[in-house]
Protein backbone atom coordinates (compact mmCIF):
# COMPACT_ATOMS: atom_id res chain seq x y z
CA UNK A 1 0.00 0.00 0.00
CA UNK A 2 3.16 2.28 0.74
CA UNK A 3 4.43 1.83 -2.38
CA UNK A 4 7.36 0.37 -1.02
CA UNK A 5 7.86 -2.12 -3.96
CA UNK A 6 10.40 0.03 -5.62
CA UNK A 7 12.84 -0.97 -3.66
CA UNK A 8 12.97 -4.05 -5.58
CA UNK A 9 14.50 -1.34 -8.57
CA UNK A 10 17.73 -2.26 -7.12
CA UNK A 11 17.45 -5.97 -7.42
CA UNK A 12 19.71 -6.02 -10.86
CA UNK A 13 19.79 -8.76 -13.19
CA UNK A 14 23.27 -9.48 -12.18
CA UNK A 15 21.58 -10.35 -8.40
CA UNK A 16 18.99 -12.28 -9.98
CA UNK A 17 20.88 -14.20 -12.18
CA UNK A 18 23.75 -15.09 -9.89
CA UNK A 19 20.95 -15.91 -7.10
CA UNK A 20 19.17 -18.51 -9.52
CA UNK A 21 22.81 -19.83 -10.39
CA UNK A 22 23.52 -20.36 -7.15
CA UNK A 23 20.19 -22.22 -6.25
CA UNK A 24 20.19 -24.42 -9.18
CA UNK A 25 23.60 -25.79 -8.23
CA UNK A 26 22.26 -25.84 -4.54
CA UNK A 27 19.40 -27.88 -5.15
CA UNK A 28 21.58 -30.14 -8.05
CA UNK A 29 24.29 -31.08 -4.88
CA UNK A 30 21.55 -30.96 -2.58
CA UNK A 31 19.28 -33.67 -3.93
CA UNK A 32 22.25 -35.93 -5.58
CA UNK A 33 23.04 -37.87 -2.06
CA UNK A 34 19.21 -38.65 -2.41
CA UNK A 35 19.42 -40.07 -5.95
CA UNK A 36 21.93 -42.32 -5.29
CA UNK A 37 21.20 -43.87 -1.88
CA UNK A 38 23.63 -42.12 0.23
CA UNK A 39 22.89 -41.16 4.03
CA UNK A 40 23.15 -37.18 4.70
CA UNK A 41 26.72 -36.23 6.60
CA UNK A 42 26.82 -34.03 9.69
CA UNK A 43 28.08 -31.22 6.89
CA UNK A 44 24.94 -28.71 5.38
CA UNK A 45 27.75 -26.62 3.77
CA UNK A 46 28.33 -26.54 0.29
CA UNK A 47 31.86 -27.95 0.40
CA UNK A 48 31.16 -30.75 3.35
CA UNK A 49 28.18 -31.41 0.88
CA UNK A 50 30.67 -32.29 -1.92
CA UNK A 51 33.24 -33.85 0.50
CA UNK A 52 30.69 -36.47 1.75
CA UNK A 53 29.45 -37.09 -1.24
CA UNK A 54 32.41 -37.92 -3.30
CA UNK A 55 33.77 -40.42 -0.27
CA UNK A 56 30.48 -42.12 0.00
CA UNK A 57 31.30 -42.58 -3.51
CA UNK A 58 34.47 -43.63 -3.86
CA UNK A 59 33.92 -46.25 -1.00
CA UNK A 60 31.22 -47.26 -2.79
CA UNK A 61 28.87 -46.60 0.37
CA UNK A 62 25.14 -46.48 -1.52
CA UNK A 63 22.34 -47.90 -2.20
CA UNK A 64 22.40 -50.00 -5.45
CA UNK A 65 18.66 -49.87 -6.31
CA UNK A 66 18.17 -46.33 -4.93
CA UNK A 67 21.21 -45.18 -7.41
CA UNK A 68 19.24 -47.42 -10.29
CA UNK A 69 15.82 -46.12 -9.48
CA UNK A 70 16.97 -42.22 -9.19
CA UNK A 71 19.36 -42.59 -12.56
CA UNK A 72 16.30 -44.47 -14.04
CA UNK A 73 14.19 -41.59 -13.71
CA UNK A 74 16.61 -39.17 -14.71
CA UNK A 75 17.48 -41.10 -18.19
CA UNK A 76 13.52 -41.34 -18.50
CA UNK A 77 13.01 -37.71 -17.98
CA UNK A 78 15.54 -36.89 -20.15
CA UNK A 79 14.69 -39.04 -23.02
CA UNK A 80 10.90 -37.68 -22.90
CA UNK A 81 12.19 -33.91 -23.07
CA UNK A 82 14.05 -35.21 -26.36
CA UNK A 83 11.53 -36.79 -28.12
CA UNK A 84 8.11 -35.94 -26.63
CA UNK A 85 8.32 -32.74 -25.22
CA UNK A 86 5.12 -31.72 -24.99
CA UNK A 87 4.09 -34.44 -22.29
CA UNK A 88 4.30 -34.31 -18.63
CA UNK A 89 7.79 -35.81 -17.93
CA UNK A 90 7.67 -34.95 -13.76
CA UNK A 91 4.31 -36.35 -13.72
CA UNK A 92 4.62 -39.53 -15.92
CA UNK A 93 8.08 -40.69 -14.06
CA UNK A 94 7.02 -40.15 -10.50
CA UNK A 95 3.85 -42.14 -11.31
CA UNK A 96 5.79 -44.99 -12.40
CA UNK A 97 7.99 -44.54 -9.87
CA UNK A 98 5.24 -45.12 -7.61
CA UNK A 99 3.35 -48.30 -9.33
CA UNK A 100 7.18 -50.07 -9.74
CA UNK A 101 7.80 -49.26 -6.02
CA UNK A 102 4.58 -50.59 -4.93
CA UNK A 103 4.52 -54.01 -7.57
CA UNK A 104 8.73 -54.43 -6.95
CA UNK A 105 8.73 -53.83 -2.81
CA UNK A 106 11.19 -51.21 -3.36
CA UNK A 107 10.91 -50.13 0.22
CA UNK A 108 11.98 -54.09 1.02
CA UNK A 109 15.18 -53.17 -0.85
CA UNK A 110 16.06 -50.09 0.97
CA UNK A 111 14.82 -47.73 -1.28
CA UNK A 112 13.61 -44.43 0.71
CA UNK A 113 9.92 -43.75 0.21
CA UNK A 114 7.43 -40.97 0.83
CA UNK A 115 5.86 -42.72 3.51
CA UNK A 116 8.94 -42.74 5.21
CA UNK A 117 9.61 -38.57 5.73
CA UNK A 118 6.24 -39.05 8.11
CA UNK A 119 2.54 -40.26 8.00
CA UNK A 120 0.73 -38.05 5.03
CA UNK A 121 -2.40 -37.79 6.74
CA UNK A 122 -5.00 -35.58 4.57
CA UNK A 123 -7.48 -33.06 6.19
CA UNK A 124 -8.98 -29.37 5.76
CA UNK A 125 -6.86 -26.88 7.54
CA UNK A 126 -9.17 -25.38 10.25
CA UNK A 127 -10.07 -22.01 10.77
CA UNK A 128 -8.22 -20.56 13.73
CA UNK A 129 -8.94 -16.82 13.58
CA UNK A 130 -6.44 -13.89 14.27
CA UNK A 131 -5.19 -14.05 18.06
CA UNK A 132 -6.87 -9.99 18.74
CA UNK A 133 -7.44 -10.66 22.37
CA UNK A 134 -5.06 -9.60 25.55
CA UNK A 135 -2.45 -12.30 25.77
CA UNK A 136 -2.16 -11.65 21.56
CA UNK A 137 -1.28 -8.30 22.09
CA UNK A 138 1.29 -8.52 24.49
CA UNK A 139 3.27 -10.42 21.81
CA UNK A 140 3.37 -7.73 19.70
CA UNK A 141 5.88 -5.76 20.75
CA UNK A 142 8.47 -9.08 20.97
CA UNK A 143 7.51 -10.23 17.40
CA UNK A 144 7.29 -7.12 15.44
CA UNK A 145 11.05 -7.08 14.75
CA UNK A 146 10.87 -10.65 13.24
CA UNK A 147 7.46 -9.91 11.53
CA UNK A 148 9.57 -6.82 9.93
CA UNK A 149 12.35 -8.49 8.81
CA UNK A 150 10.23 -11.82 7.50
CA UNK A 151 8.19 -9.49 5.76
CA UNK A 152 11.60 -7.63 3.38
CA UNK A 153 12.81 -11.15 3.22
CA UNK A 154 9.70 -12.18 1.87
CA UNK A 155 8.91 -8.97 -0.61
CA UNK A 156 12.95 -9.24 -2.18
CA UNK A 157 12.53 -13.05 -2.48
CA UNK A 158 9.37 -13.35 -4.51
CA UNK A 159 10.57 -10.29 -6.49
CA UNK A 160 13.74 -11.63 -7.43
CA UNK A 161 11.23 -14.18 -8.49
CA UNK A 162 9.09 -12.47 -10.26
CA UNK A 163 12.06 -10.81 -11.93
CA UNK A 164 13.95 -13.71 -12.81
CA UNK A 165 10.82 -15.40 -14.12
CA UNK A 166 9.16 -12.39 -16.23
CA UNK A 167 12.81 -11.95 -18.10
CA UNK A 168 12.50 -15.74 -19.55
CA UNK A 169 9.21 -15.13 -20.58
CA UNK A 170 9.05 -11.57 -21.41
CA UNK A 171 6.65 -10.28 -19.34
CA UNK A 172 6.40 -7.07 -17.02
CA UNK A 173 5.66 -7.07 -13.23
CA UNK A 174 4.38 -4.59 -11.06
CA UNK A 175 6.08 -5.11 -7.65
CA UNK A 176 3.49 -3.82 -5.44
CA UNK A 177 0.73 -5.88 -7.12
CA UNK A 178 3.30 -8.87 -6.41
CA UNK A 179 3.30 -7.63 -2.62
CA UNK A 180 0.08 -6.90 -1.93
CA UNK A 181 -0.93 -10.57 -2.85
CA UNK A 182 1.67 -12.00 -0.70
CA UNK A 183 0.15 -10.26 2.31
CA UNK A 184 -3.01 -10.77 1.64
CA UNK A 185 -1.83 -14.42 1.28
CA UNK A 186 -0.37 -14.20 4.43
CA UNK A 187 -3.40 -12.80 6.20
CA UNK A 188 -5.24 -15.42 4.79
CA UNK A 189 -2.88 -18.07 6.29
CA UNK A 190 -2.41 -16.82 9.18
CA UNK A 191 -6.05 -17.32 10.24
CA UNK A 192 -5.42 -20.88 10.08
CA UNK A 193 -2.18 -21.44 11.79
CA UNK A 194 0.26 -20.81 8.87
CA UNK A 195 4.16 -19.82 8.98
CA UNK A 196 4.71 -16.50 7.10
CA UNK A 197 5.01 -17.41 3.15
CA UNK A 198 7.17 -16.33 0.06
CA UNK A 199 7.80 -17.59 -3.28
CA UNK A 200 9.32 -20.33 -3.85
CA UNK A 201 11.83 -20.74 -6.39
CA UNK A 202 11.36 -24.26 -7.20
CA UNK A 203 7.62 -24.75 -7.29
CA UNK A 204 7.39 -21.68 -10.12
CA UNK A 205 10.03 -22.90 -11.98
CA UNK A 206 8.73 -26.30 -12.42
CA UNK A 207 5.32 -25.04 -13.06
CA UNK A 208 7.02 -22.46 -16.17
CA UNK A 209 8.96 -25.35 -17.27
CA UNK A 210 5.62 -27.74 -17.32
CA UNK A 211 4.10 -24.92 -19.18
CA UNK A 212 2.29 -22.60 -17.00
CA UNK A 213 1.20 -19.20 -18.94
CA UNK A 214 -0.92 -17.55 -16.22
CA UNK A 215 -1.90 -17.51 -12.66
CA UNK A 216 -4.30 -20.03 -13.08
CA UNK A 217 -1.46 -22.66 -12.74
CA UNK A 218 -1.05 -21.74 -9.41
CA UNK A 219 -5.15 -22.03 -8.94
CA UNK A 220 -5.26 -25.63 -10.40
CA UNK A 221 -1.80 -26.86 -8.67
CA UNK A 222 -3.34 -25.96 -5.20
CA UNK A 223 -6.41 -27.76 -5.74
CA UNK A 224 -4.22 -30.73 -6.90
CA UNK A 225 -2.34 -30.27 -3.46
CA UNK A 226 -5.76 -30.54 -1.84
CA UNK A 227 -7.24 -33.41 -3.69
CA UNK A 228 -4.06 -35.54 -3.37
CA UNK A 229 -3.67 -34.91 0.21
CA UNK A 230 -7.01 -36.14 1.14
CA UNK A 231 -7.80 -39.01 -1.71
CA UNK A 232 -4.61 -40.35 -2.94
CA UNK A 233 -2.62 -40.36 0.33
CA UNK A 234 -2.11 -43.70 0.53
CA UNK A 235 -0.56 -43.84 -3.17
CA UNK A 236 1.75 -40.87 -2.09
CA UNK A 237 3.63 -43.10 0.02
CA UNK A 238 5.16 -45.19 -2.47
CA UNK A 239 6.76 -42.77 -4.53
CA UNK A 240 10.54 -43.03 -4.11
CA UNK A 241 12.71 -40.51 -2.63
CA UNK A 242 15.14 -40.93 -5.44
CA UNK A 243 12.42 -40.30 -8.24
CA UNK A 244 11.83 -36.92 -6.90
CA UNK A 245 15.18 -36.55 -6.40
CA UNK A 246 15.92 -37.05 -9.96
CA UNK A 247 12.75 -34.53 -10.96
CA UNK A 248 14.40 -31.56 -9.09
CA UNK A 249 17.89 -32.44 -10.13
CA UNK A 250 16.60 -31.75 -13.41
CA UNK A 251 14.18 -28.56 -12.41
CA UNK A 252 17.61 -27.25 -11.00
CA UNK A 253 19.88 -27.94 -14.14
CA UNK A 254 17.23 -25.70 -16.02
CA UNK A 255 17.75 -22.76 -13.47
CA UNK A 256 21.62 -22.53 -14.76
CA UNK A 257 21.89 -20.34 -17.91
CA UNK A 258 25.13 -20.45 -19.48
CA UNK A 259 24.09 -17.77 -22.07
CA UNK A 260 22.73 -15.34 -19.34
CA UNK A 261 26.09 -15.83 -17.50
CA UNK A 262 27.69 -15.12 -19.95
CA UNK A 263 26.03 -11.81 -20.80
CA UNK A 264 26.12 -10.39 -17.12
CA UNK A 265 30.08 -11.25 -16.52
CA UNK A 266 31.08 -9.24 -19.98
CA UNK A 267 28.48 -6.80 -19.72
CA UNK A 268 30.33 -4.51 -17.48
CA UNK A 269 32.61 -4.86 -14.33
CA UNK A 270 30.14 -3.34 -11.92
CA UNK A 271 27.54 -6.70 -13.29
CA UNK A 272 30.36 -9.22 -13.34
CA UNK A 273 31.37 -8.36 -9.33
CA UNK A 274 27.71 -8.53 -8.16
CA UNK A 275 27.08 -11.48 -9.75
CA UNK A 276 30.39 -12.74 -8.51
CA UNK A 277 29.42 -11.44 -4.67
CA UNK A 278 25.95 -12.79 -5.24
CA UNK A 279 26.66 -16.43 -6.77
CA UNK A 280 29.58 -17.22 -3.60
CA UNK A 281 27.25 -15.18 -0.77
CA UNK A 282 24.45 -17.84 -1.99
CA UNK A 283 26.95 -20.98 -2.16
CA UNK A 284 28.56 -20.19 1.32
CA UNK A 285 26.14 -18.29 2.90
CA UNK A 286 22.43 -18.15 2.97
CA UNK A 287 20.29 -17.03 0.29
CA UNK A 288 18.67 -14.59 2.39
CA UNK A 289 22.02 -13.01 3.07
CA UNK A 290 22.97 -13.73 -0.61
CA UNK A 291 19.94 -11.07 -1.61
CA UNK A 292 21.08 -8.46 0.95
CA UNK A 293 24.83 -8.14 -0.53
CA UNK A 294 23.69 -8.52 -3.96
CA UNK A 295 21.45 -5.66 -3.55
CA UNK A 296 24.14 -4.20 -1.31
CA UNK A 297 26.71 -4.28 -3.88
CA UNK A 298 24.23 -2.88 -6.80
CA UNK A 299 23.42 0.08 -4.96
CA UNK A 300 27.13 0.82 -3.66
CA UNK A 301 28.33 0.62 -7.34
CA UNK A 302 25.34 2.51 -8.47
CA UNK A 303 25.70 5.50 -5.90
CA UNK A 304 29.76 5.45 -7.32
CA UNK A 305 28.83 5.68 -10.78
CA UNK A 306 26.44 8.41 -10.55
CA UNK A 307 28.53 9.95 -8.13
CA UNK A 308 31.38 10.85 -11.11
CA UNK A 309 29.31 10.88 -14.54
CA UNK A 310 30.74 11.01 -17.49
CA UNK A 311 29.32 12.94 -20.36
CA UNK A 312 29.71 12.14 -24.17
CA UNK A 313 29.63 14.61 -26.96
CA UNK A 314 28.11 13.36 -30.43
CA UNK A 315 28.21 15.31 -33.76
CA UNK A 316 26.33 15.15 -36.40
CA UNK A 317 26.84 15.68 -40.34
CA UNK A 318 25.13 14.89 -43.39
CA UNK A 319 25.02 11.56 -43.50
Amino acid sequence: IASLGKITQFVSRAVIVGYSTAVGLLIAVGQLGNLAGIEPGSSVSLPGNLRHLAERVATFQLNPHTAVTGLGGLLFIMWLRRWRPRWPDGLLMLVIAGMASWSMNLGAHGVHLVRDLGTISGGIPIFTGFPLNADGLKLLPEIASVALAAAILGMLEAVTIAKNLAMRSGQRIDPNQELIGMGLGNLVGASFGAMPGSASFLRSSAGQQAGALSQWAVIFGSGYVLILVLVLAPLLAYIPIAAIAAYLIMIAVRLIKPSEIFMVRRATRSDSLVFWLTLCAALFLNLDTAIFTGIGASLVLFLHKAGTPSLSEHAFDDQ
